[in-house]
This record gives structure tokens, C-alpha cells and sequence, in this order.
């Protein structure tokens, strides 16, 4: 299956059905499978081709050899970056994909699916939980017991940028940074701590069940 990531291999009917949702909320395959990086390397290779040829031309047609030199170079460059991208991709090794995974290999795949089903959004954050997982639709999940710290991080946009709530995800597939919600210019410090307080009460909830 080109379009599914390999977690589909060796599940039944049923456990196919539950990864399936998962999938679909996370936009998995739909950004991973081999089909979809296929996809996108090709679309890169082809833009850099295209523009490479552009280059090429421009420098033909405003003439001199230092132009043609100049666009040479820049056109070996582009081409060296499109292989450099596929060679990179080549591993299909993906950290989204591989910590829900390792969570459902850790966990089992029906708690997720479970907790999933049940989740509701977080207040203040674009995040759903069940009680035990924290979801963001079309991009990753996390453990709410492997959150050490919530926290703004500025993100630049050339000369601007925004402030965006992150979670500090430490587990066994490493650490990264899970963006939770982005924060409103004016009560900034007031909405942070709102989601802080909201994730540690969940966090609370979630430890005293599995006592």
C-alpha cells in the first residue's frame, strides 16, 4: 500500500480500522506514505529543473560569459540540492510518525484509538484529549505524562513573526517541541498560563486513573 505508511503491515481487519483513525486525524499517510514523499520529491526536482533551465536562459539572453558561468553554478547547485532532498528521504524515517508508533507499540493501539474517540478539546490550545494523549489534528501526538514544560517560542516570519504555546515532549523517541495554540498578542503571559493549568489538571486526572 504506496499510499498508507508501513504501520498497516501485519494488522488485522480490526486493528486496520482503529489505526485507520488515528491515521486520518493525524494526516499520517497522507503526508508520509511513499506515495506522498514521492510525490514531493518529485515536485521538487522538477522545480529545481525548471528553474535551473530559467537560469540558464536568462543568462544566454542578457549574454557575457560570466553570466553563463554564474548560472551554471547556480543551476549545478539547485540540481545538487533536489538530489540532496532525495537521498534524505530515501530512509523514510520520519519522527511524527515513529513517536505515535512507539506509543502504540508501548501503549497499545486501543488505548490510543480509545482515547482518541473520547478526547475533547483543550481549552485554549487547537489540541484534543482523552485524558491520557494530547492530539493536534493533521500533525503529531504525545503522552500527557511525558509534557516536562509548557512554554511561548517566537516563531519569525521574515520581519514578522508569532508566539505559539509548546509543549516540551520527552519520551522514548526523543525530545521535540509539540505546538499547542498560538497565543494572541495582548494577555499573552495570561493565556499560557491558562493552558499550563488546564494541561497539568489533565495530567492530574490522568495519574490518579491509573492508580
Amino acid at each position: 500500500m504506496k499510499d498508507k505508511v508501513n504501520f498497516y503491515d501485519g494488522l488485522n481487519e480490526a486493528e486496520c480500522r482503529m489505526y485507520e483513525s488515528i491515521d486520518d486525524f493525524l494526516s499520517l499517510s497522507r503526508r508520509f506514505s511513499r506515495k506522498a514523499v514521492n510525490d514531493k520529491r518529485n515536485m521538487a526536482v522538477i522545480f529545481c529543473l525548471l528553474l535551473a533551465v530559467l537560469i540558464l536562459v536568462l543568462c544566454v539572453v542578457l549574454g557575457g560569459r560570466s553570466h553563463v558561468i554564474l548560472g551554471a553554478v547556480n543551476s549545478a547547485l539547485l540540481i545538487g540540492g533536489a538530489a540532496v532532498a532525495w537521498y534524505r528521504r530515501r530512509n523514510n524515517y520520519f519522527p511524527e510518525v515513529e513517536r505515535v508508533n512507539n506509543i502504540i507499540r508501548n501503549d497499545g493501539l486501543e488505548a490510543v484509538y480509545n482515547d482518541l474517540m473520547r478526547a475533547t478539546p483543550v481549552v485554549g490550545t487547537d489540541t484534543v484529549s482523552g485524558g491520557r494523549y494530547l492530539f493536534t489534528a493533521g500533525r503529531a501526538m504525545c503522552r500527557l505524562e511525558n509534557i516536562s514544560r509548557v512554554y511561548a517560542k517566537y516563531v519569525s516570519y521574515g520581519r514578522h513573526g508569532s508566539y505559539y504555546a509548546c509543549a516540551e515532549v520527552a519520551d522514548e523517541t526523543g525530545i521535540y517541541q509539540h505546538y499547542m495554540a498560538k497565543l494572541p498578542m495582548f494577555r499573552r503571559d495570561q493565556q499560557l498560563e491558562k493552558i499550563s493549568e488546564e494541561l497539568f489538571r489533565l495530567k492530574l486526572s490522568a495519574s490518579v486513573q491509573d492508580k
